[in-house]
């Protein structure tokens, strides 16, 4: 990109440093060999969340928005990671299995798991030194009758909120005892 691309500006009136423009610089590298590789293997995905709403209201990132995201079947998911051994040197996906302390129901694709201010690493990201990707949200038995998928959408919601509850402590007791009899009669 050019240079010139990095320098601080107001976009919308929403003030975007430089950093976050290296963020997003190495955000599209990370999507653009995430990308070389599903193609390569016939493997389909596509924007999702943010980042789908940025591409058809901003035609490109929000301007106050720091990631990417992107969506894949189960089965197509499954195959990426048989395959993510072509990514890069230094690129990794980290999901709840592979990764401890990733507790999020999203994959993550990166350039490098941890912050790094080795020259070419920098060099490569646009001198962005932290954890730069993608979040890749996988489809879980997606029903092609609308209602159904709703009342399962709805479900889910409340499944996560019942376990961020109970994980960030608002949620004890008796009440989360019988939230989760709840959750196991859905």
């Amino acid at each position: 990109m050019n240079p010139e691309f990095y320098e601080d500006e107001v976009i919308e009136g929403f003030y975007v440093p430089s950093m976050l423009k290296k963020a997003w610089g190495a955000q599209l590298d990370v999507l653009k060999e995430t990308d070389r590789v599903c193609r390569e293997h016939d493997i389909p995905y596509f924007a999702d969340w943010g980042t789908l709403l940025a591409a058809i209201r901003h035609g490109g990132y929000i301007p106050w928005d720091d990631d990417i995201d992107i969506s894949m079947r189960r089965r197509d998911y499954e195959r990426f990671l048989e395959v993510s051994s072509e990514l890069p040197d230094g690129f990794k996906v980290m999901n709840y299995k592979n990764h401890p302390g990733h507790h999020f129901f999203v994959a993550r694709v990166v350039g490098k798991p941890r912050i790094c201010f080795e020259k070419d690493h920098l060099e490569r990201f646009h001198g962005f030194p932290y954890i730069a990707g993608l979040d890749l949200y996988i489809l879980d038995n997606v029903c092609a009758d609308r209602r159904r998928e709703e009342l399962k959408a709805k479900k889910t919601e409340y499944v996560i909120t019942v376990a961020d509850n109970i994980a960030d402590g608002k949620t004890k007791g008796r009440e989360a005892e019988e939230q989760l009899r709840t959750l196991m009669a859905l």
